[in-house]
């Protein structure tokens, strides 16, 4: 009768102890990366929405105060832009 090792954490069985020890090595490493970059991601991700939040908190207290809010968005291409749309304006 031949000998086989079931590996819980893989539902998988191998021919050898060795075997089956390396392939949940190899898996738990991998996982802890994996692991490591969710934790990442949700960490920075509630960064972000945190200081979305405390800007909708200072524009909500600039409202108040001064009762409008405006904000510009401009690349550097803008500038250039716009003085050839005035240019072709004039022709």
């Amino acid at each position: 009768m031949k000998t086989v090792f079931y590996s819980e954490l893989l539902k998988k069985y191998f021919e050898t102890e060795e075997e089956c020890k390396k392939a949940e090595e190899e898996y738990n490493q991998k996982h802890a990366v994996e692991l490591k970059a969710k934790e990442e991601r949700a960490r920075r991700a509630k960064e972000v929405n945190d200081a979305y939040a405390h800007y909708v908190e200072l524009k909500n207290k600039f409202i108040k105060d001064y009762h409008e809010f405006h904000m510009t968005y401009r690349d550097k291409d803008d500038d250039i832009e716009s003085f050839f749309d005035y240019l072709f304006k004039l022709i």
